[in-house]
């Protein structure tokens, strides 16, 4: 989906740390102008939001309780292909080919670096970086 600049674009965070979670949609919400963060403690959760809302890209843990990560990308990229997905993941070993096949576009390893995940959604989503 391509930024339109009059359109707030939302993004879906999913993850089981909420002291994470409300990191990343500070962060994202203060250095990514034009996006909405929406946060899901679990897979369900975040099913839940992405049937109720239009979401524009969506960011996943892969390890999490009542739904794995595996198991809510796949119904997510079933549901909603053309929404792009990012992984953020502890475990190094994790195959982009597996990804790939789920629909996942990227994976940011942990810990992470914030700019690269403002990178992603930077170019997932078409967004300029606004100059100060």
């Amino acid at each position: 989906m391509v930024w339109d600049g009059n359109g707030v674009k939302n993004i879906l965070v999913v993850g089981d740390n909420t002291d994470i979670l409300k990191a990343l949609q500070a962060g994202i919400g203060c250095h990514v102008k034009g996006c909405t963060v929406l946060t899901a403690l679990n897979g369900e959760q975040g099913n839940e939001i992405m049937r109720s809302r239009r979401i524009d890209m969506i960011i996943a843990d892969l390890d999490m309780p009542a739904m794995n990560g595996y198991h809510f990308i796949e119904t997510a990229h079933s549901e909603r292909p053309l929404v792009p997905l990012c992984v953020i993941t502890a475990n190094g070993s994790e195959s982009m080919d597996r990804l790939h096949a789920l629909g996942v576009k990227r994976r940011i390893q942990k810990p992470f670096q914030f700019e690269d995940l403002e990178e992603a959604i930077r170019g997932e989503l078409h967004l300029v970086r606004e100059h100060a």
